[in-house]
């Protein structure tokens, strides 16, 4: 640079602060304050009391909603990118990204860093990551007491333990005894030791941090989002004297500022809770402490013309016009980020620009509703006021009673009906709800809300949309990665060269010392996050369809076991899984490939494995032939076990029948026996002669005893067939009567 003298460096610095973009009080503040408000859902302060004030929450949706597909593209895996190897020889770049990675999420909150700044960039238009070589002395006190004169040499060993205080005394409980043999001598006494040492250990590393996109100045004629070739950047904030004495900077304490930068729009949007209000003026706090006198810093980076007109990057710190520090520089130690960049310009459109308009018509529209929907519920009544008590008519309560002075009540009252517009109300939210999805892609298809045409459409056509939505977001997100790339460059530059001493880190399982001091330069770098691949199970799918390519590239020797354990890597993390250690082992350094076999040889296990085949193909045939033969017979004998006893069954219902029929033949025989048996004795008796008495005989005696025949032939003849029938009755038992006529 030209010998400037520091008035002239501060008079070029003012001109580039009065010229920036991001200046406290331009168009482009007072835009990102209102962005601030309408995400915290403030008064638009145009409502009136008495009618409904509420505020939709579309910007504070929109921004919720893309925030965890960002967290799992940027944030989701166990490193956040990897530099590309320069040429073939470049060994350096896994370790390299390795360390970077560490600093970043290690060393440092890197989730909430980023998370911070992606949230600032969807809402502002730009947001900023500041990174910075820091050296940390931890100085933790210790004290000991009756420590041996040995216990305080292995202490004092520690190159890290300095002695602040110390006390010897001699150890009261030590028994001193003189050694035989020798003339009696004072032993030395043993002492004890009480210390107060400290330990200061130094650490050194990258920090990182979000920096409010209000607290960052850009010169106007910058073209791009990032920063690194800007000609003009500062970033600006307010600090106590003590903050600026702890990051080495010497400050009279009576310092002279005239910047007051904490009254900027934006800053004052920021503050929900009023906290700068709470706690006072910054003059209230220096009244008592000097070091807590606040002022602002601004620490700028600007190129300036050399002698031979070559531009030169320095940076300069100054407080109000005294100049802190200055020194060249090597980059611009903020990374910028944009979810839409705006073509030749540095600001970059935000997504509340995308819904500003929808957010103030769906409030517009939403107290409109509710206002109707309150005067439906409470209308307004016509009254007369001569007949009506307008006390009674203004308390309205269940069961009240107004009262009327004569006549009829309906002619002293009369409701005022307020027309039900919530229908057109509903009508128009749902319009705009749908050109809200359009213009950001968040659908509630997307979100796993039901969708009230939801199971009208095709499962072609949610996909369709679900596709069209994630487009949206990896837009998004390829834009944002220009951030995490100058995040990741920035990092590496500072640590090759800030670094001290070599650093000890796992990789692979596998500690190894990694000196940063001896890296290079490095320009490509890679996210981790493969962008566009699709959603995770997509991802998946596309995965496991590649890993069964691959395990055909292995027979070919195509694929290494190199390239297996990659695939296997990006497999789980796809899955979820942050460390694949847990899983995979990397293959060791100089495993040769697979050999791909000589064509002969596969030829000649071809034939083989066909004639194996063949021979396996016939025992199979034997065997299901042998199986079909046994299954056969098996069949034939069982059927004929189930012929034998289906003819055992009716031989015995045969035998059955043959036995019923003999009894039953029996049975009749036996009847008919005992009725002709029956009948002959009958007719013996009705031959037999008559006995005749003495002296009853005379002369008409033959006439006389022709009736008697008669009647005594008619009652044998009665006996008979009561006998007959009994008999007959009788020959349905199962048992026949005897012959003697017993049973």
């Amino acid at each position: 640079m030209a010998k400037l003298s520091n008035d002239e460096l501060i008079s070029a610095i003012e001109q580039e602060e009065a010229t920036a973009i991001n200046w406290a009080d331009g168009p482009l503040a007072e835009q990102r304050a209102e962005a601030l408000r309408r995400y915290n859902r403030e008064p638009y302060g145009n409502e009136v009391d008495g009618r409904s004030q509420v505020v939709s929450n579309d910007v504070q949706d929109v921004i919720t909603s893309i925030m965890p597909s960002l967290a799992r593209v940027f944030l989701s895996g166990d490193e956040i990118g990897k530099f590309e190897p320069i040429d073939p020889s470049d060994t350096g770049a896994e370790v390299e990204s390795e360390v970077v990675n560490w600093y970043l999420t290690t060393k440092n909150d890197g989730y909430t860093v980023i998370y911070s700044a992606l949230k600032d960039a969807l809402l502002l238009g730009n947001s900023y990551v500041k990174a910075w070589w820091r050296e940390n002395n931890s100085v933790k006190v210790e004290r000991y007491k009756g420590l041996s004169d040995e216990e305080l040499a292995i202490i004092l060993q520690d190159k890290e333990v300095q002695v602040v205080e110390h006390d010897a005394y001699p150890d009261p409980e030590a028994q001193l005894q003189p050694m035989l043999g020798m003339a009696l001598e004072v032993p030395q006494v043993p002492m004890l030791h009480n210390v107060k040492v400290q330990r200061v250990r130094s650490d050194e590393y990258v920090q990182i941090a979000a920096v409010p996109p209000d607290e960052v100045l850009v010169s106007r004629t910058h073209r791009e989002t990032s920063l690194q070739n800007a000609d003009f950047v500062q970033h600006r904030r307010t600090l106590t004297i003590g903050e600026l004495v702890e990051l080495g900077y010497k400050v009279d304490p009576n310092i002279s500022d005239d910047v007051d930068d904490e009254n900027r729009p934006e800053a004052l949007a920021r503050d929900r809770y009023q906290e700068t209000s709470l706690y006072g003026a910054n003059e209230d706090a220096s009244t008592w402490d000097a070091s807590r006198r606040r002022v602002t810093l601004r620490e700028t980076w600007i190129r300036l013309g050399d002698a031979d007109n070559t531009q030169t990057l320095w940076r300069i710190c100054l407080v109000g016009r005294t100049i802190l520090h200055k020194e060249e520089a090597d980059q611009v130690p903020l990374a910028a980020f944009s979810p839409i960049i705006y073509p030749h310009s540095h600001v970059g459109e935000s997504v509340y620009s995308l819904v500003e308009d929808i957010a103030e018509l769906n409030t517009t529209i939403t107290r409109q509703y509710l206002d109707n929907l309150y005067l439906a519920n409470n209308a307004r009544t016509v009254v007369d006021v001569d007949r009506v008590n307008i006390d009674d008519l203004l308390v309205s309560r269940p069961g009240g009673i107004v009262r009327v002075n004569g006549g009829d009540p309906a002619s002293a009252l009369m409701p005022l009906v307020t027309p039900d517009v919530g229908g057109a109300a509903l009508q128009a939210l749902e319009m705009l709800q749908g050109v809200k999805e359009r213009r950001t892609g968040i659908a509630r298809i997307n979100q796993g809300a039901m969708d009230p045409n939801m199971l009208n459409r095709t499962a072609t056509g949610a996909s369709l949309m679900m596709s069209a939505g994630q487009a949206h977001l990896e837009l998004i997100a390829r834009c944002l990665a220009g951030g995490i790339k100058d995040l990741f460059l920035i990092t590496h530059a500072l640590a090759l060269k800030h670094s001290t001493k070599p650093l000890q880190i796992k990789l692979k399982n596998e500690w190894i010392a990694v000196n940063p001091r001896e890296w290079q330069r490095r320009t490509d770098f890679a996210l981790s996050v493969a962008l566009g691949t699709g959603a995770p199970d997509q991802q998946m799918a596309k995965l496991t369809a590649i890993g069964q390519f691959m395990q055909q590239g292995i027979q070919l020797g195509l694929v290494t076991p190199q390239n297996m354990y990659e695939w296997g890597k990006e497999y789980l993390r796809v899955a979820g899984y942050r460390s694949p250690d847990k899983f995979l082992t990397a293959p060791q350094p100089g495993q040769p490939p697979p050999q791909q076999p000589n064509p002969l040889v596969q030829v000649e296990q071809i034939k083989q494995q066909s004639a194996h085949a063949l021979k396996d193909k016939e025992l199979q045939a034997q065997a299901a032939m042998a199986g079909r033969d046994a299954q056969q017979k098996y069949g034939l004998e069982q059927q004929r076990m189930q012929n034998e006893i289906a003819a055992q069954a009716q031989q015995a219902e045969a035998d059955a029948k043959l036995a019923q029929y003999k009894a039953d033949l029996d049975a009749q025989t036996a009847i008919k026996l005992k009725l002709i048996d029956v009948a002959g004795q009958l007719l013996q008796q009705s031959m037999a002669p008559e006995p005749e008495e003495p002296g009853e005989e005379d002369e008409d005696g033959d006439d006389a005893g022709e009736p008697q025949g008669n009647t005594q032939m008619q009652q044998m003849m009665q006996m008979l067939m009561q006998t007959v029938q009994q008999l007959a009755a009788a020959s349905g038992a199962p048992n026949a009567a005897g012959r003697d006529g017993r049973g």
